[in-house]
């Protein structure tokens, strides 16, 4: 780890597919607590479990520049997220969140819920590959209305299908920050089509959908107004 710390300008750091614990996280740890430069971090499928994360969510806060944050493909769930949100909320700087596939469970979607009932700072979560279902989903929306800041939500290939989405719909009409969501590569159906014309008739801010990959026909999303496609990536 020594060429982190011989360089001191390093504004981005991206490690994918290396095992990251034990006294190699010691190591990147301590390596990182010398460098006050970075504002993103990867640690993309690195075998990260709790013990791990612990570790690392703890010295999270020695730099007040982290901006964004991946964690995506790796072996966690709650003790090690309900550190990784307290210390998230301490250093009050992360903006962009990413925790794409991960050992997730009802637990770690409550600790996520409460996490962002609690932020100010963060605008965007990647939330996506985590097999949440409707049930999963419930508990997300449950306090997601008490952010503020959210501004671009993540559920991409996450076991939704066509029964949620007027329970997601209700709650997005009401939503005061969030402008975009991304629902790719769930099971929607034409039938839901209504109901995002009607988010978009009462929540202006909305300005984005992302329904790529599900399974609307092509013909009905043609039947919308064009003021209503042109919100929709299709």
């Amino acid at each position: 780890m020594t060429a982190l710390e011989n360089n001191p300008n390093l504004k981005e750091l991206r490690l994918s597919y290396i095992e990251l614990y034990g006294e190699l996280m010691d190591i990147m740890i301590n390596s990182l607590a010398k460098i006050n430069s970075i504002t993103s971090l990867q640690f993309l499928s690195c075998k990260i479990e709790n013990d791990s994360l612990i570790k690392f969510s703890e010295k999270l806060i020695s730099n007040k520049n982290y901006l964004n944050l991946n964690l995506s493909r790796n072996n966690f769930n709650g003790i090690g997220l309900k550190s990784l949100f307290e210390n998230i909320l301490i250093l009050d700087s992360i903006e962009t969140l990413n925790l794409t596939y991960f050992s997730c469970n009802e637990e770690s979607i409550e600790l996520l819920s409460d996490f962002l009932s609690y932020t100010n700072r963060l605008k965007e979560l990647i939330f996506n590959n985590n097999f949440m279902l409707y049930s999963g989903l419930k508990i997300l929306l449950k306090r997601l209305n008490e952010n503020n800041s959210l501004k671009s939500l993540h559920l991409m290939d996450n076991g939704i299908d066509f029964t949620c989405i007027p329970d997601l719909v209700d709650i997005l009409k009401t939503n005061k920050s969030l402008q975009s969501i991304n629902l790719a590569l769930n099971r929607i159906y034409s039938c839901n089509l209504k109901s995002f014309e009607d988010l978009f008739k009462y929540n202006p801010n909305i300005i984005n959908v992302d329904l790529s990959c599900t399974s609307i026909d092509i013909y009905d999303f043609f039947k919308l107004d064009e003021e209503v496609r042109q919100k929709i990536i299709f």
